[in-house]
């Protein structure tokens, strides 16, 4: 099992996860990111985006790529804390996100929603919207949005 990292004492805790990116493209800074539950590649330490659309991905959402994580490179997952940039999913509708409003993954890989989350299939692990008011849309190709990360 990968070890966690903890940072910013003194400061807001965060808690980080090594992992390596196993998906066909890089694991981007700021989108959500789960374990591969694939039976080839379920080792506790192979990640890829999450979607709410792909329910085997749910139940293994780890948390926020800290940084751009290469295909078959590694990097690391931020499952706790405040981060400053977190993508928010395309909906078809538009949504406000707003402070303390709670978020999951959404339909776009790699993106979060806060319409009617799904903790139950998340794992009861999720992300609560800290910044000012953003919206998401499907004329919004992307916006990110700062949080309080609880993934663990």
């Amino acid at each position: 099992m990968p070890s966690l990292g903890v940072f910013g004492q003194g400061s807001a805790a965060k808690l980080y996860l090594p992992v390596r990116g196993v998906q066909a493209s890089s694991l981007t800074t700021g989108y959500l990111t789960g374990l591969c539950l694939a039976a080839a590649s379920f080792d506790g330490n192979s990640a890829i985006l999450t979607a709410s659309g792909t329910a085997g991905t749910l139940p293994g959402f780890i948390g926020v790529a800290n940084a751009d994580v290469a295909v078959n490179g590694y990097g690391l997952v931020q499952c706790w804390g405040h981060a400053v940039s977190i993508f928010m999913s395309q909906v078809a509708t538009s949504i406000t996100f707003t402070v303390g409003d709670a978020c999951v993954p959404g339909a776009e890989a790699g993106g979060c929603a806060s319409v009617v989350p799904t903790y139950l299939n998340a794992g009861f692990k999720f992300i609560i919207s800290s910044g000012s008011p953003n919206t998401a849309s499907l004329a919004k190709a992307s916006n990110y949005m700062g949080g309080i990360i609880r993934c663990f």
